[in-house]
């Protein structure tokens, strides 16, 4: 990724509780876009009361926004889940899913920034530049998210690699078959 730098603190707090914190509301958010998804014939009948119609690419859009909002969901969820369990691959899919969403974001912010560009020929120099700093600064506010999750995701693997060389350890220097462990008390 792009954004790739260890991180000890996000926003002033432990990188434990920036994961429990982005968890959280990653699941708020993805919460309230399902619902919304529930919702599309409620509000393409409240659409219909004030003469305004749902275009039909809602229709064709809805289940896969639906499916999205499912998918991160479930990442955000196991994110939480790894945070408090301290298992690094439960990490995993939120990172790989909000890798895609970044990407996009990307994508899409170098789109807008042309566009904002290519309007701003029309004389408002301001407006471009407030927003080509606002498209930035979101973009940029993610890589941060996404970093500050990679480097727990880190710190979590070097922690579970530590306990995985001590139990090869153990199993290798412990003979379940040995003298004294057998021997008669007699």
């Amino acid at each position: 990724m792009i954004c790739c730098f260890t991180m000890k603190s996000f926003l002033n707090m432990s990188l434990p509780t920036a994961g429990m914190v982005i968890g959280y509301i990653s699941t708020v958010i993805n919460l309230f876009q399902t619902g919304i998804c529930f919702k599309i014939d409620e509000i393409r009948e409240y659409s219909h009361k004030f003469g305004q119609s749902v275009p039909e690419i809602v229709d064709i859009a809805t289940p896969i926004l639906l499916l999205i909002c499912l998918l991160d969901l479930m990442a955000s969820v196991m994110l939480i889940i790894g945070v408090n369990k301290r298992n690094h691959l439960l990490l995993l899919p939120w990172m790989i899913n909000n890798s895609l969403f970044l990407s996009i974001k990307i994508f899409l912010g170098i789109g807008l920034i042309t566009q904002v560009f290519s309007e701003a020929r029309s004389g408002h120099i301001f407006d471009t530049i407030c927003s080509i700093i606002f498209i930035l600064s979101i973009i940029v506010f993610f890589c941060l998210v996404w970093n500050a999750i990679y480097s727990l995701f880190q710190s979590i693997r070097k922690e579970n690699e530590g306990f995985t060389l001590d139990t090869e350890r153990l199993v290798e220097n412990s003979n379940p078959c040995s003298y004294e462990l057998f021997r008669n008390s007699d």
